[in-house]
């Protein structure tokens, strides 16, 4: 086992010395004491997870998958539906129809990083390959033209008494660690242009999209607000989701807009 565990390794070293740009979207299910990830890729992909700490229980819900047995041996063929418990360790698949995957993660947390910390081993290659693809600035700038600086607009947006969950069905963002300032605002699933992404501020109060939307000074997402005063976050451009285990793109609005539409629906 420990030899696999090295084969693997390696593996994945040299396959992230090539571009990993195929979309695999992922969307985030939570429920009572449960957090299901689900993954879509298309035939005709190789895919590599990260390395589970423990047993999980497993649901392909669609497709036709070609798994390397835990032990290293003869691949396994899955066909959809099948559930099962994958032992600890790591996957890699060849995907022969188009799938659709879930793991079940038993926790009450909420926080997709904290869980990852919990459950998965992420190998210093991949988070430093996925870390070297993002490149933000302008935030210092922006928010310093309005009076603030990053210590303020930690604080203003830690406050707990105008938050809100994000209501059900917006599955396809998650909120992940950003080079921007804090955490950010992740697209996992994908949108097109002019696609609603989430509601930022339902009933006055912040959703995840409202608190953790970062600035960019060239954003590919802006607020819109409804006849009802809510405001909604809409895709500026076509927005990728993850790819081949990547975070997904960055949700990113220009805080100069945002900021001058508040300061006149003030006055």
């Amino acid at each position: 086992m420990a030899d696999l565990v090295e084969r693997l390794a390696e593996i994945e070293k040299r396959v992230l010395q090539f571009p990993q740009d195929f979309d695999a979207p992922v969307f985030h299910h939570f429920g009572p004491g449960v957090y299901i990830r689900e993954l879509r890729v298309r035939a005709g992909h190789v895919i590599m997870g990260h390395y589970h700490k423990c047993a999980l229980m497993n649901v392909l819900v669609q497709g036709r998958v070609l798994l390397l047995n835990p032990d290293g041996t003869t691949s396994s063929m899955i066909e959809a539906p099948f559930t099962f418990v994958a032992p600890p360790g790591q996957k890699i698949a060849y995907i022969e129809q188009d799938m659709v995957w879930q793991t079940i993660f038993p926790t009450s947390e909420v926080d997709v990083e904290k869980i990852e910390e919990e459950f998965l081993i992420k190998s210093p290659e991949s988070v430093a390959y996925y870390d070297a693809l993002e490149d933000h600035s302008d935030f210092s700038m922006a928010i310093e033209e309005f009076g603030y600086s990053p210590e303020q607009v930690t604080t203003l947006s830690e406050r707990e008494e105008d938050q809100t969950e994000m209501p059900p069905g917006w599955c396809k963002t998650v909120v992940l660690s950003s080079p921007i300032h804090g955490k950010g605002f992740y697209s996992s699933g994908g949108f097109l242009a002019n696609d609603i992404i989430a509601p930022m501020v339902i009933g006055g109060k912040r959703t995840p999209a409202g608190r953790y939307t970062n600035h960019s000074v060239n954003p590919n997402a802006a607020w819109i607000v409804a006849p009802d005063g809510d405001i909604y976050l809409m895709a500026l451009r076509d927005i990728s989701g993850c790819k081949s285990g990547g975070k997904g793109e960055e949700i990113t609005i220009d805080y100069r807009h945002g900021m001058a539409t508040r300061h006149r629906e003030a006055a």
